[in-house]
């Protein structure tokens, strides 16, 4: 023990008198934002302590020296990782003050700096690893730097496209896959992954043993030393084997799994049968809406019954059709009155219903659903939407989205659109890579679709088994606690409840009145940050009178004044924020403001430029309380839809008016020239935003009514019309556009030119917009070589 202890030291001593350690750490941590630079810096180090041997010839010296092979490699491994260890409290620092030197709200927290911690560990240990492996293989200082730099970029080009290949490929990442996000939420930590951390920490460690134990083999080859007689070296690798598989099973299970309804939901939109059989069935009238559900958080398990006031106005003798998640399974159908039970059946994400002859002449009925299913629901192919967490339920959060059927709608509604592309990397196809690596069904994927139904009286009961706060799209009118099983029972209701959500977190609910208007809000945030909710809602209060003069300004004559405004609900960062980066913005939560909780966390920021990211993400969050969709993501391939372009327009019009004044302009310029339409000086507040011929066609059309005569009043009632198609539809598609221009033009308004114009791009929306439905993605690989997450950093 005292010779392994004495290399150690020796060792520690020879990097502590190097220069060039301390230039190494001192781009290590102030690069700990930056974690893939980080870990190239990191093997960069560890390397240095093998390429200083081979320079100075010390190498030779201690392979004459009589100690042997793994006690040398142990010795200098155990070193190496002392001096990046030593390394993480300055890193912690640097990390825990970005980006605006005030401690992040997860420094203080145990747990959170425990799994930052381990996350660094596990990427110095198989960075150590992985260095020795190569040393062993190439025995040449430049060859040693080439590899690392080659392995490096290997790596990157493998991560930035990480959802083009199976779940189990996240695991030969170092420190990578489940282990982000790099800043763990306030409130939740590291879920959803949380769970995943021990056994994907074993899988890495085992790894990285792995590595090691690899380059001592070969070493001791070298030295003529027996390996058979090493029961050091025996033993680990037979641990880090065992241990490997095991951990790194239960981590693809549990990845594999997530994408269980994915795979469900694939399958069926490719059963054409569910199509054809479902020819004649009728689609329910909906007049009230009374739904039970019970939250078994450990087994991410929902059960609930559904009592539906119907009416059917069709006489044919088709059964009833109704849309619910193909994860759920119905137990029993019953009709209010009907002693004997109604035929029923599924199909895929359809439930029928076959009812006596005598209910299709009653006024109404009440149709019974009770049914139950697994929710864990995750998309992590590239260009499915949303990507990552869709809906689920756990101890720590909950969500089920609105539109996601996660209980009965009636009508047969596809809740997904099949979508083919081309895989990235095509003349790799053929490649060992390629073929180890691509999914089997990497040319198929979903687009996410919305069910819908009509605002009726909606009565929500929700049980759930956690302290958790519940909350919806309803207003909560009462709360008790349980005793049993379950520990709280949730009561909400609404007059005019349209297209549900549900979650459940550690939140604090209240009923606040926006500051200076007479107007309420339900606002559902973490009890750290309650004292900044009045100047989140102040800075919501300017971009939401804006639209909502716009496309609402009946609703302060003809709302209750009782009822919120809307529902406030803040986040962790993973929903906003993909496995590989990729930001979602489209979180389909309807008549709601979702926001980060990085936006709750100050009231005022140091720096100039984090504000005004600030304003942007509420700017766009409130677009979004009327379209959900995202503006600000950049897609080459696509020509735009004309919801996003409604959503550009209306951005455009308030950050001109309200924020920088020429910036309407300047999209508009954009546009003309096919450039991307940021504000054409690089700004790095404001993101890229959507564009593409359908985006420019749109743009243009609502700038040439504006400048019409009697063109405000024309461009205001036909955004309230385009408001009503999508709280009815969903979307507004090409023909719903013309008809309402088409109103415009024929007042005679608009000049000859002007109404030419507008007739040929109208022509152009169409044809633009049936190209992006039938044609075929073409899927380009990526590659973020430096990543500083916004959602993990910035508000």
């Amino acid at each position: 023990m005292s010779v392994f202890l004495g290399l150690v030291v020796c060792e520690l001593k020879l990097y502590l008198r190097s220069k060039s350690f301390w230039l190494m750490g001192l781009l290590i941590i102030f690069s700990a934002g930056l974690s893939t630079l980080n870990v190239l810096l990191l093997q960069f180090l560890v390397a240095k302590g093998l390429v200083r041997d081979r320079w100075t010839g010390f190498g030779r010296i201690l392979s004459a020296l009589p100690h042997s092979t793994p006690i040398v490699y142990l010795a200098r491994a155990v070193a190496n990782f002392f001096l990046l260890l030593s390394l993480w409290p300055f890193m912690l620092i640097v990390v825990g003050l970005l980006p605006d030197f005030v401690p992040a709200d997860w420094l203080f927290s145990c747990s959170s700096v425990v799994f930052v911690t381990l996350k660094y560990v596990i990427t110095c240990a198989t960075s150590i690893g992985f260095v020795f492996l190569l040393g062993a293989i190439t025995q040449r200082s430049f060859w040693l730097y080439i590899f690392i730099g080659i392995c490096w970029i290997l790596e990157l080009e493998f991560a930035s496209n990480l959802n083009y290949f199976p779940a189990w490929s996240k695991l030969v990442l170092f420190g990578h896959g489940v282990m982000l996000p790099a800043a763990p939420s306030a409130a939740v930590g590291y879920f959803p992954q949380q769970e995943l951390l021990g056994n994907f920490a074993t899988t890495q460690l085992a790894m990285a043993a792995l590595f090691f134990v690899i380059s001592v083999m070969m070493q001791m080859i070298r030295r003529g030393e027996s390996i058979r007689r090493s029961k050091f070296v025996i033993a680990i690798l037979l641990v880090a084997v065992a241990c490997g598989l095991g951990a790194g099973c239960v981590v693809w299970q549990e990845l594999d799994g997530r994408e269980r309804d994915f795979r469900l939901a694939l399958q069926e939109s490719l059963d054409s049968a569910t199509v054809i059989s479902t020819q004649g069935a009728i689609a329910p009238n909906l007049e009230a809406y009374h739904l039970e559900v019970q939250l078994q958080t450990k087994d991410h398990q929902l059960a609930g019954t559904a009592h539906l006031k119907l009416n059917v106005t069709d006489t044919s003798a088709g059964p009833l059709v109704f849309t619910l998640r193909n994860c759920f399974q119905v137990s029993e159908v019953t009709v209010d009155g009907q002693a004997e039970g109604v035929e029923w059946w599924r199909e895929g994400s359809r439930l029928l219903v076959r009812l006596p002859e005598h209910y299709r002449q009653e006024k109404s009925f009440t149709l019974n659903v009770s049914y139950s299913g697994r929710v864990w629901e995750w998309f992590d192919d590239r260009l499915a939407r949303p990507t990552g967490p869709v809906n689920l339920i756990a101890a720590d959060f909950s969500l089920l989205r609105s539109g996601y059927a996660w209980y009965p709608i009636p009508g047969d509604q596809p809740l997904y659109q099949r979508k083919f592309y081309t895989a990235p990397g095509n003349d790799l196809k053929n490649s060992l890579f390629y073929t180890a690596l691509s999914n089997d069904s990497i040319k198929n994927t979903l687009w996410a679709k919305t069910a819908r139904h009509d605002a009726v009286p909606f009565q929500l009961t929700v049980d759930i088994d956690t302290d958790s706060t519940v909350g919806a799209n309803l207003e909560q009118v009462g709360q008790e606690w349980l005793k049993g099983s379950y520990k709280q029972r949730y009561y909400f209701e609404s007059p005019m409840g349209k297209d549900i959500f549900l979650f459940a977190g550690p939140y604090h609910y209240e009923k606040k009145t926006i500051p200076g208007q007479r107007d309420s809000v339900a606002v559902y945030n973490y009890p750290r940050h309650q004292g900044n909710v009045d100047q989140v809602l102040t800075s919501l209060a300017k971009p939401y009178q804006f639209v909502e003069n716009l496309i609402q300004p009946a609703r302060n004559l003809t709302d209750d004044d009782a009822a919120p405004l809307y529902t406030l609900v803040e986040l962790p960062p993973c929903f906003f924020c993909t496995d590989d980066g990729t930001p979602v913005k489209s979180l389909t939560l309807t008549n709601a403001i979702a926001l980060s909780e990085n936006l709750f966390r100050k009231d005022v920021w140091h720096l100039d430029f984090l504000d005004g990211i600030r304003t942007n993400k509420l700017a766009i969050a409130v677009l979004q309380r009327w379209w959900q969709a995202d503006i600000t993501g950049i897609d080459d391939s696509r020509h735009g839809d004309i919801t996003e372009s409604l959503m550009l327009y209306l951005y455009a019009l308030y950050v001109d008016k309200n924020q920088q004044p020429g910036f309407y302009d300047q999209v508009k310029q954009n546009l003309l020239t096919g450039e991307r339409t940021g504000n054409g000086e690089g700004d790095f507040i404001r993101p890229d935003m959507i564009g593409g011929d359908v985006v420019r066609d749109v743009f243009l059309t609502l700038d040439d009514i504006r400048n019409t005569q009697q063109g405000e009043s024309e461009f205001q009632a036909m955004m309230q019309r385009f408001y009503e198609l999508t709280a009815k539809t969903g979307t507004v598609n090409p023909d719903d556009f013309a008809q309402s221009v088409e109103a415009v033009l024929v007042k005679g308004n608009a000049s000859a030119e002007q109404t030419a114009n507008i007739r040929q791009r109208l022509a152009s929306i169409t044809q633009q917009v049936n190209e992006d439905v039938m044609r075929q993605l073409n899927a380009e690989p990526s590659l973020a070589l430096f990543v500083f997450n916004l959602e993990d950093w910035l508000p």
